[in-house]
């Protein structure tokens, strides 16, 4: 079975994802993503994740990326690392001019500059560099929709389609890990290339 690899939400302390994550039945692991040890340009989720996916290369991973997290998850699928691609609550909310990216980029940096231990993204989500990144994602691509999610209901399928492999969409009713593993199982279990 590939590896499995969960890129936890901000502010998830990722423990349902740890006590979930044993009923996979290969490797499987779910990061601490704080930064206490980083150091230099090591500040950001993607370092603290390279190390790993460089380890797992050649196994194609599975890779869950979870809310504001997937856009890491969707950076080692661009880059080819991956064997699969899973967005729990990842496609990110409304689209946002260049203005609201450049006033929301300087509250990030403010927060950064007060907190540099501060985890996270600005809220931006810019429709040409979103649509260039999934347009070369090639590897099976799972949406799970929950409830909780933040991209609007009819923007979803839209933005599933921006992918360049092929995409499943899934809406569930609880953003719960251990539903959310059984049906990533079921998924890959139904891949080509999948276990």
């Amino acid at each position: 079975m590939n590896p499995l690899l969960v890129v936890r939400d901000v502010g998830d302390d990722g423990a349902a994802w740890s006590d979930a994550v044993p009923a996979w039945s290969g490797d499987a692991v779910v990061p601490d993503l704080t930064l206490e040890g980083a150091t230099g340009d090591r500040t950001d989720i993607v370092w603290l994740l390279l190390e790993q996916m460089d380890a797992w290369r050649g196994r194609a991973p599975i890779i869950i990326g979870c809310g504001e997290h997937s856009l890491a998850a969707e950076t080692f699928a661009l880059a080819g690392w991956v064997g699969g691609l899973v967005l729990v609550d990842g496609l990110g909310g409304a689209w946002t001019t260049p203005e609201e990216q450049v006033a929301r980029q300087n509250v990030w940096l403010r927060a950064k500059f007060e907190a540099p231990d501060h985890v996270g993204y600005p809220r931006v989500w810019l429709e040409p560099f979103t649509r260039l990144l999934r347009e070369n994602v090639r590897c099976p691509v799972l949406i799970v929709e929950t409830p909780a999610s933040i991209t609007s209901v009819d923007e979803v399928e839209k933005r599933a389609h921006q992918f360049g492999g092929p995409v499943e969409v899934l809406r569930i009713e609880s953003a719960a890990p251990v539903p959310i593993l059984r049906e990533v199982t079921a998924w890959w279990d139904s891949q080509p290339d999948g276990r």
